[in-house]
This record gives structure tokens, sequence and C-alpha cells, in this order.
């Protein structure tokens, strides 16, 4: 696990998004009553965002292996104000960014997973990417990143 700062850059505002895959349809829904904190993203969606180059490919096996040991996880794990957590796997890394610059996100290791898998199932091992969700008008993102 690695924890780094978030900067203030903004990130675009998808042009189209891809319909939701069937891996979709393996994320539960949280009730309100798992979550332990009132900023907590258990259960909402991460729809894809884009695809975008990486300087070399990315390990197919390091990514999936990675995604479905996170879905397997049933905790969650906090995401301190105005900062990120990364999850890395050799050559694969999946970043989760929080919704808030003052209070911790709270976010499943399943629905992470989830997301994780949808990215890697549309941008694949020649490409970074990402997906966005919403909470409370305050976006969240999760990134698929090479480290070679």
């Amino acid at each position: 696990m690695q924890r780094f700062n978030c900067t203030n850059d903004i990130h675009e505002a998808p042009e189209a998004r891809a319909a939701a895959n069937s891996l979709r349809s393996l994320q539960d829904k949280r009730a309100a009553s798992q979550c332990t904190t009132a900023n907590c993203i258990c259960g909402v969606p991460c729809f894809f965002n884009k695809c975008f180059p990486t300087t070399a490919n990315i390990q197919a096996a390091d990514c999936t292996n990675l995604a479905n040991s996170l879905i397997s996880n049933p905790a969650s794990f906090t995401i301190p104000p105005a900062q990120a957590l990364a999850f890395i796997l050799n050559s694969c890394e999946y970043a989760a960014f929080g919704t808030s610059n003052t209070q911790p996100t709270e976010y499943c290791f399943s629905d992470f997973g989830v997301a994780a898998s949808e990215v890697f199932h549309v941008c694949g091992n020649t490409q970074q990417g990402s997906c966005e969700g919403t909470l409370n008008g305050a976006p969240f993102f999760v990134d698929q990143l090479n480290l070679l």
C-alpha cells in the first residue's frame, strides 16, 4: 500500500460514459449501516472515465490478480483527507482518490476491486485508465497505473 498527497488538479469530465459491463453485477450494494464513517463510498458505482497512454505495458496477470485480491476482501479502508491510497502488485497499481480535502473517505475493498477490474477490462494492459464516481456531489476516482 502506498499513500501520497493529491494535487489540486481537477480531473477532466468524461466525454462519454461506457455502459457498465458484467462485472458491475458482482458489486454488492453496501447498506449505510456497514459504513463506519459518514463519508463512505461503499456501494457507490465508479463509471469508466478514460484510457490514456502508458510508457510500458502492464503485465495483465498483475492487474487481474490484484483486482481479484481486492474483490475477495470483505473489509474497508480509509483514505485520509486530500490523499489517495494505492495498492501495487509488480507492474500494476490501482489508486483510490477520496471525495474530501477535509474528512476521510471510507471505501470497501470489494467495490474498489470491481472498479479496478472494470477499468482493466476496458483499457487492458497497454493503457492506463480511470473511473469516476460521485458521493453528495463530490467526485472520487480509481486509477489504473503502470509502474514500469
